[in-house]
């Protein structure tokens, strides 16, 4: 339903637009891990005056906020307020368990995982995420997949099972065993996503899962560290910061993405988006100066070689695409 009435009422129709749209959306995803380090290693550098503000915690209570906000600005609060009033309790205890899952737990153990290890393993590892979400698939929505699909899914494993045991002396480090985790939490949210979209409109999807999700992190953090944990959050340079990156990274991503899934058939969905880690890797030297060493070129090249061998599908697989869950605020 979301899908289909975006696609008609945006009217993505030309071919090339389409094609943009996909791009965009991968784009979007693979810089927002990088960007989120950045943030915090440089924020000074975009006019923050106190950097004590730029905090993973507040990155994601501020840009989940306003991501909320940005969609709202973008359809109108008439376009969803009616569709709020008149969904089902199903509805939105399926959104309520996205949210925790996908929009809270996720990032908040992928940031946990960033002040331990680096953004190329993050990108490389939370691979899994496309192993779990078909396996889950398989077993709860009897998806039909190929032996094609489980052999590349296959190769996505042991690419981050060989970075992970590698660079940890035979054992996972903290920040990598976070990192698996989140990716894990990722593709449950897809899964629950997936199921809130057969009768939710996406703007009304993605303003719960982002407003809803910013108030009940900051519920959580308050109990857990006490209000002085935020209280550097309302810094106006701040906002205005994760405004530009909510409205851009978050809400454009999440946009493009699913425009894309609505005008773009599935196989080049999944065939551009073997390029996301690969553009991750990119900007994670771009705007941090990571230079991958021997095992995460190893693992890049098995894991992206396994995402293209996965790809190949016989007639009778029926792996719905998965949802780009972003490993940031909003995601």
């Amino acid at each position: 339903m979301g899908l289909r009435m975006l696609a008609r009422n945006l009217n993505f129709a030309r071919p090339g637009i389409r094609f943009a749209n996909l791009l965009a959306a991968i784009t979007l995803a693979a810089l927002a891990t990088p960007i989120v380090k950045w943030l915090v290693v440089h924020g000074g550098a975009v006019g923050i005056s106190n950097p004590a503000a730029i905090s993973f915690c507040n990155i994601l209570f501020v840009g989940n906020f306003l991501s909320g906000i940005v969609v709202v600005l973008f359809f109108g609060w008439r376009g969803i307020w009616p569709q709020l009033r008149a969904m089902e309790g199903s509805t939105r205890g399926l959104i309520f368990g996205n949210l925790l899952i996908g929009t809270v737990a996720g990032p908040i153990f992928l940031y946990m995982a960033l002040e331990t290890t680096t953004v190329t393993n993050l990108v490389l590892i939370t691979r899994i995420d496309a192993v779990v979400y078909t396996a889950l698939g398989f077993l709860i929505f009897r998806d039909s997949v190929s032996k094609m699909n489980w052999l590349g899914l296959s190769f996505i494993l042991i690419g981050a099972c060989v970075l992970v045991l590698w660079q940890g002396g035979g054992a996972p480090t903290r920040g990598d065993g976070l990192g698996i985790l989140a990716g894990t939490l990722f593709a449950l949210g897809s899964l629950l996503a997936r199921l809130v979209l057969k009768s939710t409109d996406l703007s009304v999807f993605i303003f719960i899962r982002n407003l809803s999700g910013s108030v009940v992190f900051f519920c959580i953090a308050l109990v857990l560290y006490g209000p002085h944990h935020f209280m550097d959050a309302f810094a106006p340079n701040l906002w205005v910061v994760m405004f530009v990156y909510a409205a851009v990274v978050v809400v454009l991503g999440d946009l493009s993405w699913f425009k894309a899934l609505a005008t773009v058939s599935s196989s080049m969905v999944a065939s551009w988006s073997t390029m996301t880690p690969v553009l991750g890797i990119f900007f994670a030297f771009a705007l941090l100066g990571e230079i991958p060493d021997l095992p995460q070129v190893i693992a890049a090249v098995v894991i992206v070689g396994g995402m293209g061998v996965a790809q190949i599908k016989r007639r009778d697989s029926t792996v719905a695409p998965r949802l780009l869950e972003k490993a940031l605020a909003g995601g």
